[in-house]
This record gives structure tokens, sequence and C-alpha cells, in this order.
């Protein structure tokens, strides 16, 4: 006797999942997922054309799929929907439902039999995936949470007249060929890639400086640098300073005069350019740079210091390190709004659920000098249009924290 298995297939924001009926096991058939995304520019938007092959491969002579069924959050924006089997055209049931659309297909004449294989071909129109933000397109496209027995594979294919490339891509695609991007069987829960080598911000940066003593002072601070991964240009400073250095970090520092008692507000406003790789006429200078700073990026300091480093398994690598820290840091959200005495690498060990990111860089970098790898901190600030990547400390100090290493290969 045949038994006919209705599929649910669950298309989120996040995750992908399949979910079968309570009388189907996996073991039953092979899912085969590809979803193409066929980018087109108009304007100021980007629009996609997608792609959703679904393959169905029956493993027993005594099951086939009859029904299969899809739901799209009701934020994606879908349109021009098309369904298709081995056999033509299918008309699909579209219902929504808990602020998803539901998408029901049914097959016309499903092929049976062990090894037997079916297939769904979905066409449509999504508008708001792909985002231009800038010099750069963005995209964070969702990945199958659960992909046993089957395989899942994601195609972006650039418009022609495009000369971007990806640039950032979190996992890395396996295969890039002219303007075809490929991930097979991604084990993320989402792909998130940057198309563009660079991205200019506008800065509007204010300085608040005071004197609160009875004698004159020179106050010193510090202005975004050029960097192998960024440029600056000023273009207005409103309170010329008495002069400008660069220190052995490479930091560009400004000193100012401040009479006792006096208050002072300094505006510089600036355009700030981000490279995702780095510059290459400059690589010289900042690998000479780092020659000098060599001489003090293993040294232990107040904050980057643990007891006993040898009791702790971390192993050698910096992406060892890495896992070490976020599995075993716990992030303290009420800490964020607060101002927060700093624990240090050491006292955060002892306190794991009390760290924010002052403490992940202080342990990260503590831990890589003890395996003699170059790290320090970085102070600055991050940015993004999605408001999931954006720092946590912005919701109240605007700069953040994180640890930079150098990689010798």
């Amino acid at each position: 006797m045949l038994k006919v298995l209705k599929i649910l297939f669950f298309f989120l924001v996040l995750t992908l999942f399949v979910r079968f009926s309570t009388i189907v096991y996996a073991a039953d058939v092979q899912i085969d997922y590809q979803v193409e995304y066929n980018l087109s520019q108009y304007q100021n938007n980007l629009n996609s054309q997608v792609n959703f092959q679904i393959k169905i491969t029956n493993l027993r002579s005594d099951v086939y799929v009859n029904k299969f069924s899809i739901s799209f959050p009701q934020s994606f924006t879908v349109s021009n929907l098309e369904v298709k089997d081995d056999n033509g055209k299918v008309d699909p049931q579209v219902t929504n439902q808990n602020l998803n659309t539901k998408v029901e297909m049914e097959f016309s004449h499903p092929n049976i039999g062990r090894d037997s294989v079916n297939n769904f071909h979905l066409t449509f129109n999504q508008a708001n995936l792909f985002k231009i933000n800038g010099n750069v397109w963005e995209v964070m496209l969702p990945v199958m949470e659960s992909k046993e027995n089957g395989s899942y594979k994601v195609i972006v294919n650039l418009p022609e007249e495009t000369d971007k490339k990806i640039s950032i891509a979190k996992p890395r695609p396996d295969s890039i060929s002219g303007r075809q991007i490929i991930w097979s069987n991604p084990s993320t829960k989402t792909i998130y890639a940057v198309f563009g080598d660079s991205q200019l911000y506008q800065a509007n940066l204010t300085y608040n400086l005071k004197n609160p003593s009875l004698v004159p002072v020179v106050v010193e601070v510090a202005f975004p640098p050029d960097t192998s991964y960024q440029k600056i240009y000023f273009q207005s400073i409103s309170e010329k300073p008495l002069f400008f250095y660069q220190d052995e970090d490479g930091n560009l520092l400004a000193n100012y005069f401040l009479k006792p008692k006096e208050t002072k507000t300094v505006n510089v406003s600036e355009v700030i350019e981000v490279f995702s790789h780095p510059r290459g006429e400059v690589v010289p200078v900042f690998r000479q740079l780092f020659n000098q700073q060599k001489k003090y990026l293993l040294n232990s300091e107040e904050y980057w210091t643990v007891k006993d480093p040898e009791k702790l398994n971390y192993g050698n690598t910096a992406a060892d390190v890495y896992s070490y820290v976020v599995s075993h840091l716990q992030y303290a959200y009420q800490r964020v709004t607060k101002n927060s005495f700093r624990l240090g690498a050491d006292r955060v060990l002892s306190n794991p659920n009390q760290a924010v990111c002052m403490e992940f860089t202080d342990l990260f970098i503590a831990l890589a000098r003890e395996k003699s790898i170059y790290s320090r901190e970085i102070e600055g600030y991050g940015f993004s249009s999605d408001s999931r990547l954006r720092p946590l400390s912005l919701a109240s100090d605007v700069l953040h924290a994180w640890p930079e290493y150098y990689d010798s290969k």
C-alpha cells in the first residue's frame, strides 16, 4: 500500500527547515534544493528574480510525495509567483496566515516507485532582499537549518552591467566564476554578503574639552587615523590644535591648550573611506610600522593578563582563542546602558556572565599574546543599516571595542 506524503517546507527570514508529518521519516525521501537569485538594477533599487528548484527522490517503493508547502514571511515582497512540476504548470493555493504567506502545491501526476524523482520549479520576484547602501550592495540570505538526506545550493547572479565583485562573505562561497557566486550546503543559518570594494561615510565628530583645574593644561584628543583599511579626508576642524602627531600605534593625536576652568568644543567634519581589503599602496608603510610595534604587542598589561594560562585549554591559533572566548563569556546586556567598571581578562574569567565588548576584547588579547599572537585593542564605530548587525554598545557608549591580531600568512 502506497503512503501519500504531505511535506511542509517553511521559508523564513533567518531559518529554513523541513517538517514531516508524524507517519513520515526523513529516510523515506531525499530532498535537494537549489535557490538562484538573478539580480537586476533599476535606478536605486535591486530586484531579484528567484528560481527555486525542489527535487524530491523517493527512497522507498511504497512512499511518494503528493503535496508540498512553502511559507514566506509577509515581510518578504514576493510577486509574480509561478509554479511548475515535471508535467507543466501547477496552480498553487496561496493563503495568508500568522503573518506568513503559505503556498501549497500538489503534483499533477507524481512518479512513484523507489528512486523515482519529482520536481517543483518556482519562479517569483523579490524586491527587498538585496539592498543598496552607498557604494556597496548588501544581502542576508536565509539558509535551511536542516539539510539531512539532501543538498542545498544557493546561487547569486549579478547584473551584466555591474562591475561590482563580492568583497565580504560569511560563509565564504564555494565558487566564484565571473558574475556568479555559489554556496553549496552552507552550515550557517544565514549568508551575509557585500558587493563593492569601498564605502564612503560622512562623519561629524564633536569633542567636548574641559579644564576643571586652576592652571592651564594641554588636552590630547584622538582623531580617526589613516590605516590600511581606511582613508580620512578632512573637511574642516573648528578649532585649530597646537599641533598634531602620530604615536607609535599609528593614532592621530591633536593637542589643545585650555586656560584655567575653560571649556572648548571642537567640531571635526570629514569623509571616511573604508575598504574591504588592505590598500596596496600603503601596505609597505604599515608593515614597517608594525615591525616597530612588535616589541610590545606581546606584553602583558593591566587588563591583558591571566593567571595560570597553562590551565586553560584553548588551542594555539587565533581561531582557537576566538572560539574559547565566545564559548566561555556571556554578553551582559544589562551592563550596556551603564557606566560599567572594566573587569579585564583575568577578572572576567571568574565572572563570565558580566562581559561586554571590553571584556571580550581584553580576554582575546590576553590569551592571544600568551600564544605569541600579536594583538591589540581597536576602538571605533560599527555601523550597519541592519540593526541586527550593529554593536550593542551603540545603545549607550558611542565607541565599540574589538580585538585585532596580526596574521603572518
